[in-house]
């Protein structure tokens, strides 16, 4: 893996999924793997050699041989009866395709504790999820008012004991905007949360590097919470 790449690890991206546009009114719907290129360009500053990896279940044994790493960006919002809870009828539902790979990718990821993995928004969600946890689904509800000021403004994490190094000595403040948020973590541990009360950071403290943030640190400035993140995460897929 490392080897390969001696200088650069290879980070898998599990990219998005949507319905590719066409000219012509008469062909079918196509599906189509991608990924926004804040997330490549990310990786690429922070010193790794992104791929985006297809959404192809049977394939994820051979992807995960190929990389040093895993990031699951953004996204819609998952469907939530996979996880034994009704879907909020207010959702933007992912394509179920994404959301079954991820699902997949997440199982298997289980077996390699040595890959670090980052998640970012939809990503924690769904780290979250496969861990037994369960979503606020519509923040609105869960923050009234205040929601507005949470999905606008700068706010500070909180970090919990244990948490990581990185996070407990971030002194700036990225802005979260989501619609959804972890209520709990299931398996995971919660690593930080917002002055609302609202989970900010996930992760299993008992691996490398399998952490979850709810904001995106791409656009996020170049402090320890924006880029900061993703240069953590690359060195620890190439430690």
């Amino acid at each position: 893996m490392g080897q390969r790449q001696a200088n650069r690890p290879v980070i898998g991206i599990a990219g998005d999924v949507d319905v590719a546009p066409s000219s012509d009114p008469l062909a079918p719907p196509a599906l189509r793997s991608c990924c926004r290129m804040t997330y490549v360009q990310a990786v690429t500053a922070s010193g790794g050699l992104p791929i985006v990896l297809p959404p192809v279940i049977d394939q994820i044994p051979e992807q995960l041989s190929l990389v040093d790493g895993v990031l699951l960006i953004g996204g819609d919002d998952p469907r939530t009866e996979p996880f034994g809870e009704p879907t909020d009828p207010r959702i933007t539902p992912v394509e179920p395709l994404r959301q079954g790979y991820d699902m997949a990718l997440l199982t298997a990821l289980e077996a390699k504790p040595e890959l670090p993995v980052l998640g970012v928004c939809y990503g924690m969600q769904m780290m979250a999820l496969v861990a037994g946890g369960c979503l606020h689904q519509h923040l609105p509800d869960t923050l009234g008012e205040a929601w507005t000021a949470h999905w606008r403004q700068p706010h500070a994490i909180d970090a919990k004991p244990g948490a990581p190094d990185w996070l407990t000595t971030a002194s700036d403040n990225p802005v979260s905007r989501h619609r959804q948020a972890v209520a709990n973590a299931g398996s995971l541990a919660v690593a930080g949360v917002a002055p609302d009360g609202i989970v900010e950071v996930i992760h299993n403290p008992e691996r490398p590097f399998y952490v979850g943030i709810q904001w995106h640190p791409e656009i996020s400035g170049n402090g320890l919470l924006g880029l900061g993140v993703y240069s953590v995460f690359v060195r620890a897929c190439g430690g």
